[in-house]
């Protein structure tokens, strides 16, 4: 008897030890495990910026060890990473789903260090997703724990994220106590810098509600504490502010005076910030414009453009370029005004196509980072399908239930998922489709300036001055009508007619030797309530009096009509011009690409707007005399211009 005891004891205590080592094992798999889970995060924050492609497969690693292990804490930390990744990129909604992840699993796993953490960058993600209540809720949260925690970095920046929301709210009262509190805090621990931001944001807060008087003496003390402490760079950035303060006032006299301030400051410092200087050249120009101060805004004008050039600033050279032509023509410097106005149209396409490729590239890169991130979605499937594995050995019902359970969750899955990939690819074809109309729209503006800028070198050549102003005169109109219908898919067609009917008018004045032409609108409807897309009509008339009445011998004809049949809209372009193929005959292989383009460009743009917006429009171009193969009839239908979905 006493040798079974034994027996049982030295089982008994080998069972513990065995079960005690197995406690160890897992223990020191899982700190080793957490170590590398820490290099391979660490690796990724910095491709992040970067090579966020790059970072993502670092952090899938990551994720493989962590949930190996079933470290739920590491586990979080991967999702938060995640969520910084979509976040650099612009992807917000994605990134909040990472943190949203994360959040559950620090608070599963009581990580206060965590929760505080992920408060933040939840509400800068909503912030930028432009969930401004979501966003404002997760701030006071991390406020209160910042608080709590005398943190006073966070409390600062918190405190300021809040204010401009009540700002923008009309909260001014509680916008002005937060930023206070704000500045009482960097006094507090004498950080001059702090107290800079802090006395500029009320400066700012001051201006926007029309207390000038409050204003001026926070941005006053701002250029106190600025000069204490050398501070150039927060020196030229109050100045900036005040500048903007003043022009809010409408005295140029004094935002004039500041901005010389600054930029002698600027001039005379170490490192001279040359992005100042072109803003305060371009703010000074602007200014001097305003009080009529032509002949002294042109240099300052000409010294900002220098400097845009020199940082690479293609946005600031558009406005510039774009005032100085505005200086040029006020001062009746024609000849500059219109090169001015050349390089303004130039830099304005250059800065499209940049605009457009970021827009290429950044969905180039979503869309490359959204398939690294399923390899992500299928660990998280896999570890699911595994912990269930698991469950089912438990006993025989339990097993069937789960088969039962596993192939409704597999086919739930794949339902969802299908449908999911379907929504994507819908929206990337939109996302394409709506790139590919703007890309269209921004191919033809810049055709039809040139056109017309040659009308005007025309008359330049023929010294008539007093045409060329004329016709200069009604350009620039035309030019600000069409720049600001090409921001939209879909303008009134008033707007449309009053551009069409301008148009006419210039292209008759350069060719009245060539034709004469008539323009009927039918006035049996709104035409402020019926909606076309911009510069449709546009192109046809073109090329009808460029292609077909231009090399005409005779004096030759134009007729546009524009009518209403039920819901439709119905225009109707008539030339008894040279026709199409003689005037194919007429071209240089140069010329017939550009025309041959020009059309293609048309019909995409027609197909895709038909595509986005159901708005069935359709073309039919024919040869009016079928026989002699001349003049041209365009008819163009809308359908459904009223009651457009799309809109």
């Amino acid at each position: 008897m006493k040798i079974i005891k034994t027996f049982i004891l030295l089982i008994f205590t080998f069972a513990v030890s065995l079960a005690q080592m197995n406690i160890n094992t897992s223990q020191v798999q899982q700190q080793k495990g957490n170590e590398d889970v820490k290099a391979l995060l660490a690796t990724a924050k910095k491709l992040m910026k970067e090579q966020p492609d790059e970072a993502v497969v670092f952090v899938e690693k990551a994720l493989e060890i962590s949930l190996d292990t079933k470290d739920k804490k590491s586990e979080a930390d991967c999702y938060l990473v995640m969520g910084d990744i979509n976040y650099s990129i612009g992807q917000y909604t994605k990134a909040i789903q990472f943190y949203k992840k994360s959040e559950d699993l620090y608070v599963e796993t009581k990580s206060a260090k965590g929760q505080y953490k992920i408060l933040k960058k939840l509400g800068d993600a909503y912030g930028n997703a432009g969930e401004s209540e979501l966003s404002q809720s997760y701030y006071k949260k991390f406020l209160q724990q910042a608080e709590k925690k005398k943190d006073t970095d966070d409390i600062v920046y918190a405190r300021g994220v809040i204010a401009d929301y009540q700002l923008k709210n009309q909260q001014v009262d509680s916008a002005i106590s937060n930023v206070s509190e704000w500045l009482k805090i960097e006094k507090s621990r004498n950080n001059p810098d702090g107290i800079i931001q802090a006395s500029n944001k009320l400066g700012n807060i001051y201006s926007e509600t029309n207390q000038s008087e409050q204003a001026i003496q926070n941005y006053n003390y701002s250029q106190q504490v600025s000069e204490e402490n050398n501070d150039v760079d927060n020196q030229l950035s109050t100045f900036n502010e005040m500048g903007k303060h003043y022009r809010s006032l409408k005295n140029y006299d004094k935002e004039i005076e500041v901005r010389q301030q600054s930029i002698e400051l600027n001039l005379t410092a170490t490192n001279t910030d040359q992005t100042m200087l072109a803003n305060d050249n371009l703010e000074i120009g602007t200014a001097l414009m305003a009080q009529n101060n032509v002949t002294f805004a042109i240099p300052y004008l000409q010294n900002s453009m220098q400097y845009s050039q020199e940082v690479g600033d293609i946005e600031q050279q558009v406005v510039a370029i774009k005032n100085l032509s505005q200086a040029y023509e006020k001062s009746g410097n024609t000849t500059l005004a219109i090169e001015s106005y050349k390089q303004y149209v130039e830099l304005s396409d250059s800065l499209l196509k940049a605009k457009e490729k970021e827009l290429d590239d950044r969905l180039a890169m979503a869309t490359m980072l959204n398939d690294k991130q399923k390899v992500i979605e299928n660990l998280e499937e896999k570890n699911k399908l595994d912990n269930e594995r698991i469950e089912l050995l438990v006993t025989g019902q339990q097993i069937k239930n789960m088969v039962i359970y596993s192939l409704i969750a597999a086919i739930g899955i794949l339902m969802v998922g299908s449908y999911l990939i379907y929504r994507s690819s819908r929206q990337k074809r939109r996302a394409n489709q709506m790139l590919a109309l703007k890309s269209l729209r921004s191919q033809m503006n810049p055709h039809f300036i040139f056109n017309s800028l040659n009308s005007v070198n025309n008359f330049i050549s023929k010294s008539d001055e007093k045409s060329a102003n004329k016709f200069l005169s009604d350009f620039s109109r035309l030019m600000r009508m069409v720049m600001e219908n090409s921001k939209y898919d879909f303008v009134s067609l008033g707007s449309e007619i009053s551009i069409l009917d301008l148009y006419l008018k210039l292209e008759h004045s350069r060719f009245e030797n060539k034709f004469d032409y008539s323009f009927n609108v039918d006035s049996n409807f709104d035409k402020e309530a019926v909606q076309i897309p911009p510069m449709l009509i546009q192109p046809f008339i073109e090329n009808s009096i460029w292609h077909g009445l231009r090399y005409k011998e005779e004096k030759g004809f134009l007729s546009v009509e524009i009518k209403q049949h039920d819901k439709n809209i119905e225009v109707q372009i008539n030339d008894d011009g040279i026709g199409r193929r003689k005037s194919l005959e007429l071209k240089t292989k140069n010329q017939k690409d550009t025309i041959s383009t020009g059309l293609i460009n048309i019909e995409n743009r027609v197909k895709t707007l038909n595509q986005l917006y159901n708005t069935g429009i359709q073309l039919e171009i024919i040869d009016i005399d079928e026989e002699s193969r001349t003049g041209t009839n365009v008819k163009i239908i809308i359908k459904n211009v009223v009651n457009n979905p799309g809109l």
